[in-house]
């Protein structure tokens, strides 16, 4: 336990000391196969239990394009984003929006790697925004219009996959 929280500690100095964008979060080992993720509104927590490459499925019943965003609070490209992705969650209401802190929790940790395995991410980094097959890494203002045309595409083409 000593040694995940030792880990924890490098990552975050090391998104400090060389930028978010070039960040590889250290995994020591496979955390238990339970995930805490948060809405955009960040008020309630959904347990859900996750295979090997797999990750968590909407709460609801009902199906959603769902929109990750997975970041450390220690990025400021990240802080920059969080903002930007919380105006995104009212605009697209029929986007489940779930945000991810990744250096603090081993299961969303667990997430952002089945992630970039699943859509061949060779360069890893934060933040990460993923909506079905499509993603993009880092953020600044001119990604802001990139990010929304990627939810408008997912609600007009993509199908609502699980497991992604």
């Amino acid at each position: 336990m000593h040694l995940s929280r030792f880990f924890l500690l490098l990552a975050s100095f090391i998104l400090v000391i060389n930028g978010c964008s070039s960040l590889k979060i250290a995994l020591e080992s496979t955390p238990e196969n339970t995930a805490t993720e948060n809405t955009a509104t960040e008020n309630t927590a959904h347990e859900n239990t996750i295979a090997e490459d797999t990750v968590p499925e909407p709460s609801q019943n009902v199906e959603k394009v769902v929109f990750y965003f997975l970041y450390s609070t220690g990025c400021p490209h990240c802080i920059n984003a969080k903002p930007f992705v919380e105006s995104l969650s009212k605009k697209y209401p029929q986007v489940e929006f779930r945000l991810l802190e990744v250096t603090g929790s081993e299961e969303n940790k667990y997430i952002y790697y089945a992630k970039i395995k699943k859509l061949g991410i060779t360069s890893t980094g934060v933040p990460l925004f993923v909506i079905g097959k499509n993603y993009k890494l880092g953020f600044d203002e001119s990604k802001k219009s990139e990010i929304e045309d990627m939810i408008k595409k997912a609600l007009q083409t993509e199908p609502k996959e699980k497991n992604l």
